[in-house]
């Protein structure tokens, strides 16, 4: 099939049970809605397209399109000022604005949109935008709406992906927002941002010009200017966020921080993460970033191969000719490498066998294995292992992996026969051969949350996943597949497993492929887009495939332009 069609059409289908609605083949253009519809075929405008005119109504595309005049006019779907009115699952392209919710409690989901001017407008209160595609735009989600929530949409538009006026006051929440001018930008006080992503903005990813409520497990990658640009003074929660590589475009000119504070007073700010920025410094104030604790003491590296026994940070790198590098073997041991540079041949670069040991802060590069963690309750944070096999290798019980980027010829980011709830949060894998995130033989709680697997543009003869998981009991939410050479999401569930809000965006296999089931496991809230179509238009490339797999429990998933055009299997996974 070919993709532009699929984009025209995006075909949306999701299954729910919904009060019995009429269907119409030939509803008229910009005539008021006054009872729920579905409509049963395609619909071209020359001016507004479907506009509702009563409260309590439902507007179902039917997985069909609303197209408009191609000159940047009219508004594709409007609420109209009325409530309680709900748009879903089908395409809207080429109008002035794609979807308008205004007056309260209306909801819009499962839309896709392109080549409108806006893609979304959102006003009045109380609406609720969800599970939502905006491509193509000249922006994407545009509100002043107050209490309204802005939840597990994908963005991507020449503009900005979220823009929030003032007035706003909302929850956004796992959004993706990729390839726009500004990634999140927010005049409005009070605003919550959590578990939400901007990748490849041409400007910066978040930009905050008015004290939001709280900014929290955000992630900010590759944007060309500052990851997240806080303008004001924020007197706000603002924790455990990351940014990865932002500011080398159009050049590494020093220029380029992971934060950005211009008013710096009072806020609550702990655990954020900036790690190989364009701007060496990372972090402005350097308390934005500051690690917590009791400073630890600083001296010059010991020979390769040592044993270190007590907390350090270290004042320089190092380089190993042969061999591994360094050992952590005691209790409560934290190693901060400072922010320098570790570099090595074969072997690997730090191994962890003590308890809650921790390591953070620097680059491994060159080891064959960056960090091999076997102990209990330890922690790898805000490192980028840059290595030919095996970024992180994590066994043992209970261990954490945060704000990391593993970039490899290899495996990205592994657990392996580990036991408890070993969590990987806010990491980023960039591979081009293998793997971005294995999980395979962990005994229960394994947890995936806030973490992209993105896929190299080198050698596309090469088989490359995002997510190879298997285990019992695992949490996969949040994370994004992108741009990678076979699945977005390959997963076996031998047991009761949570998978949801994920996105998988232009992988070459399937979106999301799941083998086997056990009661208990869901599949909740997951976006499927484009996959399939960067091996050419061959019809095999699925968004949702489940095979072998009675009792699984699906809900709210969404697969849209995806090769394969039946887009699931079976069709109830979506």
């Amino acid at each position: 099939m070919n993709r532009g069609t699929l984009l025209f059409t995006a075909l949306l289908t999701v299954a729910a049970i919904m009060p019995a609605m009429r269907a119409e083949a030939a509803i008229a253009c910009d005539t008021p809605i006054t009872a729920s519809i579905t409509l049963d075929a395609n619909l071209t405008c020359s001016g507004n397209g479907l506009v509702a005119g009563a409260n309590n109504i439902t507007i179902d595309l039917g997985g069909h399109s609303v197209n408009g005049p191609v000159n940047g006019t009219g508004t594709g779907v409007t609420t109209n000022g009325h409530s309680h009115v709900v748009v879903r699952h089908g395409s809207v392209n080429y109008f002035g604005n794609g979807v308008v919710a205004s007056g309260s409690q209306n909801v819009v989901e499962g839309i896709y949109t392109y080549g409108n001017y806006h893609d979304a407008l959102v006003g009045g209160s109380h609406e609720t935008i969800v599970g939502n595609i905006f491509a193509g735009g000249l922006g994407g989600i545009e509100s002043d709406a107050a209490s309204s929530s802005i939840v597990r949409n994908e963005i991507a538009s020449s503009g900005f992906g979220v823009l929030l006026d003032p007035g706003a006051c909302c929850t956004v929440d796992g959004n993706i927002v990729k390839d726009a001018g500004t990634g999140f930008k927010s005049s409005s006080p009070g605003v919550n941002l959590t578990h939400n992503v901007a990748i490849h903005s041409t400007d910066d990813g978040f930009e905050l010009d008015a004290p939001p409520g709280t900014v929290a497990d955000n992630i900010a990658f590759e944007n060309d200017s500052e990851g997240f640009l806080v303008r004001t003074n924020p007197q706000v929660v603002f924790e455990n966020n990351v940014a990865n590589d932002n500011g080398f475009a159009p050049a590494a000119d020093g220029r380029g921080l992971g934060f950005d504070f211009a008013d710096f007073n009072h806020p609550r700010v702990e655990g954020n993460i900036a790690v190989r920025n364009d701007d060496p410094a990372n972090c402005t104030p350097a308390t934005t970033c500051a690690f917590a604790g009791k400073p630890l003491p600083v001296q010059a590296p010991p020979p390769c191969g040592s044993t270190i026994t007590h907390s350090v940070k270290f004042n320089a790198g190092m380089s190993c000719t042969a061999g591994n590098g360094y050992t952590i073997g005691a209790r409560h041991v934290v190693v901060d490498l400072g922010g320098f540079e570790f570099k090595g041949v074969h072997g690997t670069g730090f191994t962890i066998s003590g308890r809650h040991a921790t390591i953070r802060n620097g680059l491994i590069v060159g080891f064959d294995t960056g960090v091999k963690v076997s102990g209990k309750h330890d922690v790898v944070e805000a490192l980028f292992v840059d290595l030919a096999a095996h970024g992180i290798d994590v066994s043992g019980t209970s261990n954490r992996v945060v704000g990391t980027v593993a970039a490899t010829d290899g495996i990205g980011i592994s657990a392996t026969a580990s036991k408890g709830s070993t969590r990987f949060v806010e990491d980023v894998a960039l591979m081009s051969s293998k793997t971005g995130f294995t999980i395979s033989g962990n005994s229960k709680g394994v947890r995936l949350d806030t973490n992209i697997a993105f896929g190299l543009p080198t050698d596309t003869s090469k088989v490359a996943g995002a997510f190879d998981l298997e285990g019992k009991h695992m949490t996969v939410e949040h994370n994004v597949a992108y741009e990678t050479y076979s699945d977005g999401f390959d997963i076996a569930i031998p047991t009761t497993e949570k998978i949801s809000a994920n996105l998988a965006n232009r992988n070459e296999g399937d979106g999301f492929r799941l083998t086997g089931s056990h009661h208990g496991a869901t599949l909740n809230d997951n976006v499927a887009d484009s996959n399939g179509i960067q091996a050419g238009d061959d019809n095999i490339g699925l968004g949702f495939e489940i095979v072998d797999a009675p009792h699984l429990k699906a809900k709210n998933d969404i697969a849209s332009a995806n090769d394969d055009p039946s887009e699931c299997s079976p069709q109830i996974s979506c």
